[in-house]
């Protein structure tokens, strides 16, 4: 029998004596795991998850799955139901996704509007939800204590929610707002085109997100009614999936399902719910009508992209199996000789490939994804040869090639399921809920994640598919930049999709893909039986394809080569030399106080080494708190502090985003194999520093893989790699780069923040001044690029290690040690000069503006989105207002979005914010929307500040202060869920020089925290008797360039009385506009130089780590612009940068996943804003539905797929 942790009683509900709940919470009695009566346990887990699951039915029809995390302070909910878009009735599209919106907004027992949301604050939590065809999954999280009521409220909302017609208008708003951002998206809009291709008959087809044109016909009563009959209709236990998740005993958990849900009839509230869910296979979605055509879709990138859809009939019922994993990794693949390679170094045609699917009950849809390059939409057929030419290679390998591949794709899950991170509490319970309704209780934590099948069961699978993957049953969307001469007059035939104004053409395939007929697929070759259990293939394809002409043309024409022998196009093997992991060391050794007990012992420096110089520091911890076989190395290099901010220059910031992106792609191509093992790295330089983040699973393979890692950095650059293809790679990324800077597709929110961090940001560059450069030939040639990257480790470098994970010290300090040495960096050779860690920038410059700046630009998107973004800056942030400001961000979120979206409609996207610029707290406000005018959007947000937040903070009640600050607790008090959070956890503060015990010292100062002191540190936040150091973007959309120029003060006086603003804070904005130092046009280097005439300087680069340090700002200290100053002259040691604002911005990284080695966040921090990456992605993606949607208030973490708050 398993072990588990019930969590003692004052660990929920205490707000002080918190150190007596670590020890209990870390020295727990060991008792025997109990399951509840009748419940089926659910042991199929991942080998590091201490969690604990079982399964039950209750007497209504409702399942549910309860979640015992023993280590969580955070408790989780969630209700999956079996009804979407796909519901919809024709009279009211959109109808699902509203009522998914309305949910929370009031139920029988609770009916204040906000008074979910509010409750959920209160505990540190919050709700959201989203709308998929076929489901809608809500859910919710909030710390431990409010566990039992949130129960309450929770299952009230699904007995009983109200549908207000009072304020159904209000969340109608809502959704036309979400649909409007969705127009801007050029995914969203492909991905819309191409569903509209569906029978028209089929809800595939349909508009489903809802605007005012059809869900404001007919009035609000008649709306909410027919909400109401939908709800009714849907939602009942049958058709409902229910899981919670926390640190209470699954038995706990069950009783409170029981109470709260048990009690919902059978059918619904009014009796009527049919507990069978619909299906849609009939009538047929994508009828032969609708293959073979090529669409022709206006873009709004400046990357072109192509798209190839492949229906089949639904493979839900394969979900053990995977087939489509063969086909990602093979087709995925981007080792040398790869379909990537070959169209991207050979062809310059497409930078990538990849493939994805969809399913429901409608169809599957198996899609590949190609991102093109700019010579790519003049050769479609090309691309579509060279593909097609490739999957005869892959369906001409022998079924025994296919069972190996398939079997160590299988062995390759297991391992990576094993030993992966645990989801958060939000995903596992959202995650588990909707899988739920796909598949039997048993499979529930594995199907997703392993191959559960018998590999010589899965290739006539695997045959069936690829069958389905021919011209005749192809769908092709490309789509062209936003400035393609295609569209510079409109072309004949051309579609604007209704709702979306969209752009489009449809032509037969045949015309622009002749030579189809070649590739048709076999007949009657495979066969799909009643239960979609497949009969084996014959293979009819001959592995000797011809290469077709098309390909050979294009080969020869860009590598000048006279024979296209060289041209080679391999279909990948199976995966080898997976390693065997080993357990021993991987349990971390607990520490002895305080948080200690649940992070585990500090790192400890390694001293005695004889092979590199003393001045190098190098750390090492045994273990893991979670324990997990895998191993890390963390290695940092500084250059010392530059006394001048400006020292990083746009040459050289150039010179290293091109020559690491060349880098990354060669990495890439010549270590996938390796990268298949489970062997990541990260390679990534600032302004003054690089950074090497190395990881593998614990095995004799760590050490002869790092060295590979390492092998290919130190070797550095090849600008002159076989048949020129280094030459033409240094083109192709000079072009790409040039495109992504060219390209505005980027949210307007981000673009706003990108203003403001350049101004705000020493040594930082536009995109304008990055293009201004692209052009220098001489600057950008491959051996300047390779001597750019050199220069980076070399020369007077500091150099802190860190070594975590299953490996002795011994072993630490060897893998270190060649670390250094690959990176010239011993004591008997290497080109680095030591320097003294103490010496490096620790903390990244933030500019410290002398009065007010605005920032006034065009939108560049070109659309009628307006945005205002303001931050207040307050200066260093010293630990006590750490932890007030905490206790302030989660009102202000809750504050800010009722007050500018719920109440005035601003837009979809509007929020507060309490973050760090590096060092520095910052209070942000946004809007973005195309019916508020920046002007007036920043007069409603100081209201809200001043007024509104000020209210609720001095009426909040003692008891639910004491909520608020006992969740900011109980958020300490979390114990790490995946390795990353424990390198994060030590390697900051190493950087920094300090801070390993800050949490402890935040800990210690919120238990004795008291509200008066949150209200005051809030008030001298957004009061002044003077002028605050704010600064203000506003961008202005198409239609308001005329607002542009700055309004008078007595306009500024005008706008601000009409919105009510209080007396005092107009005053402060007045006294503001008199001395603001206004900006315009895109933020450049320049704007820092009119800064800097005005006054500004730079803030201290001070970390505080102690409840009793002083705030560095009390001094009154100012580090201003002076080239011949000591940059260590009287200044107290400093700490690195706050946060993962990654070295010095700009940042360059070579990775071979989603690593970042680099940095890593403090308690409270703000993220490091990076443009969205603009390739072709699958469109279709199981995990993210069409109608995830959020108002984002961690808005800097905004993708094409939000979801509602």
């Amino acid at each position: 029998m398993r072990s588990y942790l019930l969590l003692p009683t004052v660990f929920i509900l205490a707000v002080s004596g918190r150190y007596q709940a670590i020890e209990e919470v870390s020295s727990p009695p060991q008792v025997t795991a109990a399951y509840s009566e009748g419940a089926a346990a659910l042991k199929q887990a991942p080998k590091d998850d201490p969690r604990f699951y079982q399964h039950s039915v209750l007497s209504n029809g409702l399942q549910v799955v309860n979640v015992q995390d023993p280590k969580s302070t955070q408790v989780a909910m969630s209700v999956a139901v079996s009804a979407g878009s796909y519901y919809d009735p024709q009279a009211y599209l959109g109808l699902a996704h509203l009522t998914e919106h309305a949910m929370f907004l009031g139920s029988k027992n609770y009916a204040k509007q906000s008074g979910f949301d509010e409750f959920l604050a209160s505990h540190g939590g919050g709700s959201n939800a989203y709308t998929a065809e076929e489901t809608t999954v809500y859910y919710a999280t909030l710390d431990a204590s409010g566990f039992s009521e949130g129960m309450t409220r929770f299952g009230d909302v699904f007995a009983d929610p109200l549908f207000n017609a009072s304020w159904i208008w209000d969340e109608v708003s809502a959704v036309n707002s979400e649909h409007q951002k969705n127009k801007k998206s050029g995914q969203w809009r492909t991905q819309q085109i191409l569903m509209s291709q569906a029978s028209k008959i089929s809800p595939v087809s349909t508009f489903h997100t809802g605007d005012f044109s059809t869900l404001k016909q007919e009035t609000k009563e008649n709306l909410a009614g027919n909400m109401s009959q939908y709800f009714d209709a849907n939602y009942c236990p049958p058709r409902m999936r229910l899981v919670t998740f926390g640190p209470l005993s699954l038995d706990q958990q069950l009783q409170e399902a029981k109470k709260h849900f048990g009690s919902i009839p059978e059918l619904g509230r009014a009796g009527k719910c049919s507990k069978t869910p619909e299906t849609y296979a009939s009538p047929k979605a994508w009828p032969s009508s609708s293959m073979k055509k090529f669409l022709r879709i206006k873009g709004l990138s400046t990357v072109p992209e192509m798209h190839l859809l492949f229906p089949t009939p639904s493979l839900d019922p394969w979900f053990k199996s995977h087939p489509l994993s063969y086909l990602q990794e093979v087709i995925g693949f981007d080792g040398k000789n790869s379909l990537t390679t070959v169209l991207r170094d050979d062809l310059n045609l497409a930078s990538g490939v990849s493939v994805s699917a969809e399913d429901s009950s409608a169809s599957s849809l198996v899609e590949v994804a190609f991102s093109l390059l700019p010579e790519g939409p003049k050769h479609v057929d090309t691309i579509l040869d060279a593909f097609f030419n490739y999957l005869n290679k892959v369906r001409a390998s022998s079924k025994e090639d296919k069972e190996k591949m398939m079997k160590s794709v299988a062995e390759s899950s297991q391992l990576g399921f094993d030993w992966g991170d645990l989801p958060d509490p939000e995903k596992t319970v959202s995650g588990l809920s909707e899988q739920m309704l796909r598949m039997n209780a048993p499979d529930l934590l594995v199907a997703d994640n392993l191959i559960l099948e018998p590999v010589e069961n899965i290739t006539g699978k695997i045959e069936y598919i690829l069958a389905r993957m021919h011209p005749e049953n192809m769908l092709v969307a490309m789509v062209d930049t936003e400035d393609d001469a295609y569209w510079s007059k409109t072309p004949d035939g051309v579609k604007n999709l209704s709702h979306y104004d969209a752009l489009y053409t449809v032509q037969n395939l045949s015309d622009v893909f002749p030579s189809w007929k070649k590739w048709k697929g076999p007949r009657e070759s495979h066969q799909l039986g009643a239960k979609l259990q497949m009969l084996q293939a014959v293979a009819t394809v001959s592995s000797k394809s011809e290469l077709p002409e098309t390909v050979a043309k294009r080969f020869q024409e860009v590598t000048q080569a006279s024979k296209v022998d060289s041209l080679k196009l391999f279909v990948p093997g199976e995966i080898t030399d997976l390693p065997e992991p080993t357990m021993e060391l991987a349990q971390a050794t607990k520490g002895e106080v305080g948080l200690a007990k649940l992070w585990g012992e500090v790192p400890k420096k390694m001293l005695g080494c004889q092979e590199v110089p003393e001045k190098v520091e190098m750390w090492y911890r045994a273990g893991w708190m979670l324990p997990t076989p895998r191993i890390t190395i963390n290695l940092m290099l500084r250059r010392p502090e530059d006394p001048d901010p400006e020292a990083n220059s746009a040459e050289r910031a150039l010179q290293l985003e091109i020559g690491l992106r060349m880098l990354g792609e060669q990495m890439s191509m010549s270590l996938a194999l390796l990268k298949r093992t489970g062997v990541d790295w990260s390679f990534s330089a600032g302004q003054k520093s690089l950074a090497l983040h190395l990881s593998s699973y614990a095995s004799p393979t760590a050490a002869p893989a790092f060295q590979k890692v390492l092998a290919e950095i130190k070797k550095g650059l090849d600008p002159e790699e076989e048949n020129g293809s280094g030459e033409r790679r240094l083109k192709r990324i000079i072009s790409d780069y040039k495109l992504e800077l060219e390209d505005h597709t980027a949210a307007a929110l981000k673009v706003a923040a990108g203003y403001r961090d350049v101004i705000l940001t020493p040594g930082s560059h536009s995109k304008q001044e990055m293009l201004d450069l692209l052009n220098k030939s001489d600057l950008l040639a491959g051996k300047a690029l390779a001597e750019a990257i050199d220069r980076r480790k070399e020369g007077n470098l500091s150099a802190v290690t860190m070594a975590m994970g299953a490996l002795s010290k011994e072993s630490a300090m060897e893998l270190q040690v060649k670390v250094l040495h690959e990176l010239g960096i011993s004591k008997t050779e290497g080109k680095v000069k030591l320097a003294d860690p103490d010496t490096a920038e620790r903390v990244r410059r933030v500019l410290k503006p002398a009065r007010p700046v605005e920032l006034r630009a065009k939108n560049p998107r070109g659309d009628a989105t307006n945005v205002m973004l303001m931050s207040i800056l307050l200066g260093p942030a010293d630990v006590k207002t750490r932890v007030l400001l905490n206790f302030v961000a989660s009102v202000l979120e809750q504050v800010t979005f009722a007050e500018l979206r719920t109440k005035l409609q601003l837009g979809y996207t509007v929020g507060g914010q309490v973050s760090t610029m590096s060092n520095v707290l910052t209070l942000t406000c946004f809007v973005q929307s195309e019916v508020s005018p920046p002007d007036e959007a920043e007069a409603h947000c100081e209201k809200t500040l001043a007024l509104h937040m000020t209210e609720a903070l001095e009426k909040m009640s003692d008891e639910a202060f004491n909520l608020t600050k006992g969740a900011f607790i109980s958020s300490l008090m979390q114990s790490p869920m995946k390795i990353s959070d424990e390198e994060s956890h030590f390697w900051s503060p190493i950087l920094l020089g300090k801070c390993l015990k800050l949490s402890e010292a935040m800990l210690q100062y919120a238990e004795k925290a008291r509200k008066e002191d949150m209200v005051a540190a809030w008030k001298k936040a957004i009061f002044s008797t003077d002028v605050r150091k704010k600064v203000v973007v506003k961008l202005f959309g198409s239609g308001h360039e005329d607002q542009i120029s700055a309004p008078s003060a007595e306009d500024v006086k005008h706008i601000w009385q009409k919105i009510e603003v209080p007396q005092p804070t107009l005053d402060l904005a007045l006294r503001e506009k008199n001395v603001t130092t206004e900006l315009t046009g895109a933020a450049v280097s320049k704007h820092r130089d009119e800064l800097r005439k005005s006054g500004a300087g730079i803030y201290e680069q001070t970390i505080a780590c102690d409840v009793d340090a002083k705030d560095a700002e009390s001094d009154e200290k100012t580090k201003h612009y002076d080239s011949n100053a000591d940059p260590h002259k009287d200044e107290p040691p400093r700490g690195k940068k706050d946060a993962d604002d990654t070295p010095s911005p700009p940042t360059f990284t070579v990775a071979s996943n989603n690593v970042d080695g680099s940095s890593h966040p403090l308690p409270m921090q703000v993220t490091r804003l990076t443009e969205e990456d603009i390739s072709a992605r699958p469109l279709l993606r199981r995990e993210v539905s069409p109608h995830d949607h959020s108002q984002v208030q961690d808005w800097e973490e905004e993708n094409q797929y939000d979801e509602d708050e």
